[in-house]
């Protein structure tokens, strides 16, 4: 044998007996209650969503828009929103139309 091969066996060796390397453990199955619990924990409560935020990711599940791009919508719309309001009135919306269709 080469020293090569020598040196590769005790490498596969050492890391087959290092305990990181070992298989993980067969999953455990999680019934639907703890599950609705954890995705209820991790979505609103660990990240701190604001209301704002729901709004858009809710927007984005009920009409299957992915939510990158109901995020640029909403800031697009902020952009017209001259007086803050939140709401895009006929006034910022014919602005708006003016400057993405390139007219006057």
């Amino acid at each position: 044998r080469r020293p090569e091969d020598e040196t590769r066996d005790a490498v596969v060796h050492s890391l087959q007996n290092d305990a990181k390397f070992r298989p993980a453990r067969k999953a455990q199955t999680i019934d639907a209650e703890v599950s609705k619990d954890l995705v209820t924990f991790f979505t609103k409560k660990t990240l701190q969503l604001t209301p704002r935020t729901t709004e858009l990711r809710a927007l984005s599940k009920r009409h299957d828009i992915p939510l990158l791009d109901v995020e640029h919508c909403f800031k697009e719309f902020g952009r017209y929103d001259a007086d803050d309001s939140g709401e895009v009135d006929f006034e910022e919306f014919t602005c708006m139309m003016r400057d993405l269709l390139l007219v006057g």
